[in-house]
């Protein structure tokens, strides 16, 4: 009774299981943006998770993905592949994190690890979502396929008072 939604592979075949939290948070979408929001509407971030090639009928492409939801109703406003993965080398996007840079409690960024060893970072600055990407085109660090990303990042300020962030994480 209480749910509104839900969000599964039969949504989108690069949904699997998403052992990650998501994240409830405020964005910078405005009136002309592709969804129609208005700024400071509120976007559910959801990792795609591990196993999204699983063999429940619902065969996905295996790369690792960040779904940006509506809470209204679980429809995605955004879908941003990393293009990293595949179905013969299955990837999966770990906990996500976001930041706001700026002290206006919406969200430019988001940072997450994925089952190859990858850290990335996600541009949510833009108050249109089509412009919504993978920072960089690739990772922001690769740590190698053999030491996954599965833990949520942490983000903190730069230790000697710098601009910038400092992002922290491990590898399994």
């Amino acid at each position: 009774d209480v749910a509104l939604w839900e969000f599964t592979d039969d949504n989108d075949s690069d949904m699997g299981f998403s052992y990650g939290q998501t994240q409830i948070v405020k964005s910078n979408l405005n009136a002309t943006s592709t969804t129609g929001a208005n700024s400071g509407d509120w976007l559910v971030i959801v990792p795609n998770g591990y196993n999204s090639t699983a063999s429940d009928g619902q065969v996905g492409s295996g790369e690792a993905v960040l779904f940006i939801l509506d809470p209204s109703d679980g429809s995605v406003i955004r879908r941003i592949s990393t293009g990293v993965g595949s179905v013969a080398n299955p990837n999966g996007l770990s906990s996500p994190v976001a930041v706001s840079i700026d002290g206006d409690l919406t969200i430019e960024y988001v940072y997450a690890g994925d089952l190859q060893g990858n850290l990335w970072k996600f541009d949510l600055r833009s108050t249109d979502s089509s412009d919504w990407e993978v920072a960089y085109g690739q990772p922001l660090f690769s740590a190698g396929a053999d030491s996954p990303i599965t833990a949520r990042p942490v983000v903190a300020s730069h230790p000697a008072n710098l601009s910038g962030r400092v992002i922290h994480f491990g590898t399994g």
